[in-house]
């Protein structure tokens, strides 16, 4: 059987996937490089018959995956689609930032998906490095990057489509971007994290604005005061709510994008005068769109 080692980088962080070949999906493919440092996190994947046994206590359980840990000791358990199979994968995290992986031999096939993504756990890890993920559509205007977020179904892809068409702006990425912090100024940086969409750019841009989208029979833009803007900041954002730890870091993170980004709130149309109303806004507070 082939064997593969691949070198990805997301943000500042470096890491390496070896292990049996897979089949590697184009969310991936945009965040290879060429090889990295060696002290850099692997996660090494092994055909076996994965075991569900741990003497860690469990901190979460949902149908599919399944959580263990005590200190520095991590063990998370995956399970197939039909829990009755038993199952998927066993990753167990070290202290370094290494991950061993035992996953059934018949689920491989299924590795160059979600699942890797999920192996890697990019959140925790970039959320160590002061890194988070807002659930949003990212695109490029003017050299800067403008982040849609919003509940599901509520419009994120439609308002970055109306800019990509009236605007000639670039969609980067249509479900999460992330946020960090570079030289005193945050930006905005693709991810590997695409969801369904078709855009899946490695890019990194200043970020100019956070708007958070509902929808509204006409049209309406306010910038959002510090509590409203926070509260959606953590609904979008990606981490484990249960852990404090985490939770205390990204409202760290929360408040400081918040001091040096401006957040807004637009109720709108699915139409070429939501992005009028918008380029308004921004333009009044210095952030001059790509149309000038």
């Amino acid at each position: 059987m082939e064997f593969v080692t691949r070198w990805y980088c997301v943000g500042n962080l470096g890491f390496c996937v070896q292990g049996p070949a897979y089949p590697e999906q184009p969310n991936m493919a945009a965040f290879r490089v060429e090889g990295g440092d060696p002290a850099q996190p692997r996660i090494r994947i092994t055909l076996g018959e994965p075991s569900e046994a741990t003497e860690l206590p469990c901190v979460s359980k949902t149908k599919l995956k399944a959580c263990y840990q005590r200190g520095s000791e991590r063990v998370r358990i995956f399970y197939r689609e039909d829990h009755k199979e038993g199952v998927l994968l066993r990753a167990e995290d070290h202290p370094n930032g290494d991950c061993d992986v035992t996953i059934a031999q018949d689920a491989l096939s299924g590795l160059g998906g979600k699942l890797v993504l999920q192996l890697v756990d990019l959140p925790r890890r970039l959320l160590a490095r002061e890194g988070v993920f807002l659930h949003a559509s990212m695109i490029e205007a003017d050299g800067r990057a403008i982040l849609f977020t919003a509940k599901k179904q509520t419009g994120k892809s439609t308002q970055a489509e109306l800019w990509r068409r009236f605007r000639g702006a670039r969609i980067l990425n249509g479900d999460r971007a992330l946020l960090q912090c570079r030289n005193g100024v945050w930006h905005a940086i693709g991810s590997p994290f695409c969801g369904t969409s078709e855009y899946c750019e490695k890019a990194e841009l200043p970020l100019a604005a956070v708007v958070q989208l509902s929808q509204a029979k006409e049209n309406r833009v306010s910038r959002l005061p510090a509590k409203a803007a926070i509260a959606a900041f953590l609904e979008g954002c990606t981490y484990e709510p249960t852990d404090p730890v985490q939770t205390d870091a990204v409202i760290d993170l929360a408040l400081a994008i918040y001091r040096d980004v401006p957040f807004y709130h637009l109720a709108c149309l699915p139409d070429e005068s939501a992005v009028v109303c918008l380029e308004k806004a921004l333009r009044q507070s210095g952030i001059r769109s790509i149309s000038g």
